[in-house]
């Protein structure tokens, strides 16, 4: 009525973000937020190329075996992926939640083991035995918190949650090396790979991991929103109040239910049929599968790289990967502010995979240790700064009933890495680290090319 007609200036000033934060799958997104950190606080300790080291310093001196221990921990984690993927579909809120809260259960037991395996037992056959038993916990991680997520976050609205998800990630990425500099700062330590160093930083890491699967125990399905986190595809007539309205907090009558299409944020993608979402998923998934059989062939070996033929100290092997976080964070943001100012998000993952070639080829042939760093940090930066967008893109495309098999898919798909570390460590034994840095920068060309199809395929 007119007596409360001085509350339209300040309701139409309300930040329609407001409304959004208010549904309840905003606990689900906060939770995994909180995991996205911890987890990969504890993964950038022990994990990645300090597990490298170890298994080289400790277990084996020999490339070969190392990336043959790695890599079956890539192939069993693929078979987990596919079978969690189609037991998430089929299972319903209630079994979903039994579900997380035996992921919790035996993600404890095997970091248990893990555990144990630092402290007490060097053996090769032990190694093999914890890697493939921490591959299913790597995949119920991937998709089962992918797919809880993805049903928390309204279609159309994905980009800003998906960012934030992404900088958590890098931060907890950007702790493991700042607090492996604090211990190699220690007197104990004396800033060099020891039995002690390697030992404490395991330990460390992997106290990290088993804290932040306690969030497992409060994921909820239950909280997720409905039809409003469907695909495109599955949302060309929505019978409840839209992503639209909620943001303006404008409220349809009940008693006239109107069909009213989904607005997405960014302007690449209006309404996708089924034929186009499923050319779009595809065209990811080829670009995906390159991606990983390029970087499978060095990922896990340029630590090695580095420290043994550069030499570099802990302390300025932790400040090599500093500097790539922070460039993935500046990527990052930069991205999420160009899709923000109307930018194509394919086009904008296309101009940072050029970047990323750019320093491939740069560290595949360079000579010194300066052209080698500066190459490896703007390779990680442009391409951490390609996969938020890049999730976003696939997750607007796929329908909610089908999202445990595409993120099985993308995990099956970032598994394959695991033969091509096989492949790279024979390559560096054989002939040399730049020879399989030369091979992954061909591959990541490949994938680039792939991707600018992606690009027109949007277009179109």
């Amino acid at each position: 009525g007119d007596e409360h007609s001085w509350l339209k200036p300040f309701l139409l000033n309300i930040d329609p973000g407001v409304f959004v934060t208010m549904l309840p799958g905003r606990r689900n997104v906060w939770l995994v937020w909180i995991f996205s950190f911890a987890w990969n606080l504890g993964l950038g300790v022990w994990q990645g190329q300090i597990l490298s080291i170890f298994l080289f310093d400790m277990v084996t001196a020999n490339t070969e075996q190392v990336g043959f221990i790695e890599g079956l921990q890539g192939c069993i984690q693929l078979t987990a992926g596919v079978i969690m993927g189609l037991i998430i579909d089929r299972f319903g809120s209630s079994r979903r939640n039994l579900l997380l809260r035996f992921s919790a259960v035996y993600s404890f037991v095997v970091l248990g083991l893990c555990a144990y395996a630092v402290l007490h037992a060097r053996g090769l056959w032990t190694w093999y035995l914890c890697c493939c038993l921490f591959a299913p916990v790597v995949s119920l991680q991937q998709v089962l918190l992918e797919s809880v997520f993805a049903d928390s976050v309204p279609t159309g609205g994905r980009v800003p949650d998906y960012t934030t998800k992404r900088l958590c990630t890098q931060a907890g990425q950007l702790g493991g090396p700042l607090l492996q500099m604090l211990l190699f700062d220690s007197a104990a330590l004396e800033n060099r790979w020891s039995p002690n160093s390697l030992e404490a930083l395991m330990m460390i890491g992997i106290s990290s991991c088993a804290a932040a699967c306690m969030v497992f125990l409060a994921l909820d399905q239950n909280r997720s929103l409905g039809a409003l986190s469907d695909a495109f595809s599955a949302q060309t007539e929505v019978q409840q109040q839209p992503l639209q309205q909620l943001r303006t907090g404008v409220v349809l009558e009940e008693a006239e239910p109107v069909s009213v299409p989904v607005q997405e944020q960014s302007r690449e993608i209006q309404w996708s049929s089924a034929e186009s979402a499923c050319q779009v998923r595809w065209n990811i998934l080829t670009y995906d599968l390159l991606r990983v059989l390029s970087g499978g062939l060095a990922v896990k070996y340029y630590g090695l790289f580095f420290t043994n033929v550069f030499h570099l100290t802990p302390k300025g092997f932790m400040y090599l990967q500093i500097l790539c976080i922070f460039s993935q964070i500046l990527f990052t943001r930069s991205g999420g502010w160009l899709c923000s100012k109307g930018c194509r998000r394919t086009s904008v993952c296309l101009a940072f995979l050029a970047l990323n070639s750019v320093g491939n080829f740069s560290i595949s042939l360079g000579s010194s240790l300066v052209i080698d760093e500066a190459g490896w940090i703007l390779r990680e930066g442009a391409l951490g700064g390609v996969f938020p967008l890049k999730q976003t893109l696939m997750m607007d495309h796929v329908p909610k009933e089908r999202r445990g098999i595409w993120n099985s898919v993308d995990t099956l798909n970032s598994s394959f890495w695991s033969g091509s570390a096989v492949v790279g460590g024979w390559l560096i034994h054989n002939h040399g680290y730049r020879a399989n840095f030369l091979m992954m920068s061909c591959g990541f060309l490949v994938a680039f090319i792939a991707w600018a199809r992606l690009t027109w395929v949007c277009r179109m």
